[in-house]
């Protein structure tokens, strides 16, 4: 896992070396166990990889990548965990190899298939390739964007990375401006529930690689994108019977964790509790116990557990549960959140480079133990949401597939969608659940007709008009597996896994996701609703299949809190820092706020949810570091 940088000049100016190490340096943290550069002959073309070294970690493997006299160069961040299989392929085909790790498979994988050794691979990744003969630049993003990729086209430049804060490193002339609008769009959008992943990002003319997608450059001029895949055009035939479905879909999930337990170094496994992480670690424990591990397979060496102290959302006591169950060695990583520096708040904005909402503390803190535990890797639960209808809102939507013939899957469903939405009403009788609920949403309906919520947005300036359009037909699958589909590729995991890269690589550290695995995704889009919801629970498949694995607390939860607690983050410990932030005239003056707005929020004072005002100050300090950036740029310069 690693970071990257590229230019390619469409004119005569040359790269300078001190400029692509200066935008290289941007993202040494990616890559802290080392980093190079490379720039062709003409030097029109350079790269720079920083490196965390995974697989084969000798400098043999070293990036920039070289084949064929540098006839083709590569820089890549990411894993092909499949690549043990991919090179005895390559060596039936007479491909010599000098190292041991996957790097060199991706490049010789690509000087025999060209293009097409993207569907041979499995894994995750963001790379690019110069070849040197063809003068042409290949840049390739995996199937679901678990590895970014930003680019930028400029009259006579083309800049690539893998995060927006390298774009402050680069020519002076050349850096962007933000883009408000685009702040306005995430700051409404992912409030609201309709946010969609776009190619825009707050700085100008800066683009985001879609997932699945690839860009070709010819002649340094001719700029092409290309969709490589499409989930819905790979889909599978599936057993007839549901035993059939889960024997399958349990091969294919040992399959998928096994394989992301190669590495040359240390691994661990991050445990929030969840039936999603649970099921990991305790295949991984069955794999152990049965001794299959895949070639260079590690065991991981312990899991991680977060313990909010004096949090009425603590899940610790489920995740310990799950440790206990399967004998795992768990570090508990204790957050206090009434000791949280506000200082730490600045530095995971800056890291996250995106508007949510979310604080990110406990990922990072997460990451950072991992991380003094000497450890690069963790492996992580995030995609079964998406994949399996993990959400609240799931069940409600299966409802619409019933037939008049399925009014007991229909009542049973309604009672599941009620219990997921408030945890007061989990085992009683229906007619209960339906009375109390009624009553509940008139409240909360009068309370938000008393509400106003836009009086927490700040922004005074247009949102982007981001017309959301699926380019793929998806009207074959079911009204369950539509929604799943836009949320695993468009909407909820695509925002999770910016956000997860951000903070793991904050610290060198390397998330792998079982549930991303094409394999298994493909199959799972390809079941029916019944198999993933039903029996009063939602991800049906996958707690039948770890039934035995797993305390049957965590079998049977049906709701589940995750990182962030309550509010008490925002309307205790930074409350003050809030307020002070807002009051201040380096926020008043940044001129994109409706100031009337901000008087009255300060005004209010106490009664207010200053979770909500947060937006606010993730687009004040990413403007306010990224502009420091961008101006020790040019005094270093």
């Amino acid at each position: 896992m690693c970071g990257i940088v590229g230019i390619i000049n469409f004119e005569e100016e040359e790269i300078k070396k001190n400029e692509l190490i200066y935008f290289k340096n941007s993202l040494l943290h990616r890559g802290p166990d080392g980093s190079n550069y490379f720039i062709n002959e003409e030097s029109n073309v350079g790269f720079g990889h920083t490196r965390l070294s995974i697989l084969d970690i000798s400098t043999r493997s070293k990036q920039p990548f070289y084949y064929d006299n540098k006839r083709l160069v590569l820089t890549f961040n990411g894993e092909i965990y499949n690549f043990i299989e991919i090179k005895k392929e390559l060596e039936s085909f007479g491909y010599k190899f000098n190292t041991t790790g996957d790097t060199e498979v991706l490049l010789l994988a690509y000087d025999k298939w060209g293009s097409e050794c993207q569907k041979k691979f499995n894994g995750m990744w963001a790379f690019a390739i110069w070849d040197q003969a063809k003068k042409k630049l290949f840049i390739s993003r995996d199937r679901f964007g678990v590895k970014p990729l930003y680019y930028m086209l400029t009259k006579s430049r083309l800049y690539f990375a893998s995060e927006l804060k390298s774009f402050m490193y680069i020519k002076n002339q050349d850096i962007p401006d933000f883009n408000y609008s685009n702040f306005k769009y995430c700051s409404e959008n992912i409030i609201n529930g309709s946010y969609y992943l776009t190619e825009e990002t707050f700085l100008k003319n800066v683009k985001e690689l879609s997932p699945g997608c690839e860009l070709n450059i010819y002649n340094h001029k001719n700029v092409k994108s290309r969709r490589w895949w499409s989930t819905i055009d790979n889909l599978v035939e599936v057993p007839k019977t549901y035993s059939e479905q889960k024997e399958k879909f349990f091969n294919i999930f040992k399959d998928a964790c096994n394989l992301r337990m190669r590495s040359d170094v240390n691994i661990a496994t991050s445990l929030s509790g969840g039936i999603d992480s649970s099921s990991i670690v305790s295949t991984i424990n069955q794999i152990k116990k049965s001794n299959t591990f895949a070639i260079n397979a590690r065991n991981p060496y312990k899991t991680f557990i977060l313990d909010y102290k004096s949090e009425k959302n603590n899940e610790t006591d489920y995740a310990r549960s799950v440790a206990d169950f399967n004998k795992l060695d768990a570090e508990y990583v204790e957050l206090d959140l009434g000791k949280i520096n506000p200082e730490k708040i600045i530095q995971i904005i800056y890291h996250q480079e995106e508007v949510t909402g979310d604080d990110g503390i406990g990922p990072w803190y997460i990451y950072n133990s991992i991380k003094e535990n000497g450890i690069k890797v963790s492996i992580d639960g995030h995609g079964g949401d998406e994949l399996l209808g993990g959400y609240s809102g799931y069940p409600k939507i299966a409802m619409e597939e019933c037939s008049i013939f399925e009014l007991s899957r229909m009542f049973q469903l309604f009672k599941l969608h009620l219990q997921m939405n408030d945890n007061s009403l989990n085992n009683r009788n229906f007619i209960r659940v339906f009375i109390d609920k009624f009553y509940f949403r008139l409240k909360k309906k009068l309370k938000i007709q008393n509400s106003n919520s836009s009086q927490y947005n700040f922004l005074d300036i247009p949102s982007t008009n981001n017309n959301f359009d699926i380019k793929e037909n998806i009207n074959k699958l079911s009204k369950l597996n539509q929604a799943l589909y836009i949320d695993y590729h468009y909407r909820a995991m695509q925002l999770n896994l910016k956000k997860y890269d951000k903070f793991s690589m904050a610290h060198g550290v390397e998330c792998r996701f079982p549930f991303l695995d094409w394999k298994l995704a493909t199959y799972l889009f390809s079941l029916p609703s019944k198999s993933k919801i039903g029996n009063g629970f939602t991800k049906r498949i996958l707690r039948d299949v770890i039934s035995d694995l797993l305390p049957q607390k965590v079998i049977n939860r049906i709701q589940k809190k995750g990182f962030n607690p309550a509010n008490e983050l925002f309307n205790r410990t930074l409350k003050n820092f809030i307020l002070k932030t807002i009051s201040s005239n380096d926020f008043k003056n940044l001129g994109i706020w409706d100031k009337n707005k901000i008087n009255k929020i300060i005004n209010l004072g106490e009664n207010l949810d200053f979770k909500k005002i947060f937006r606010n100050l993730q687009i004040f300090f990413l403007i306010k570091t990224f502009k420091e950036k961008a101006k020790n740029n040019c005094e270093n310069k």
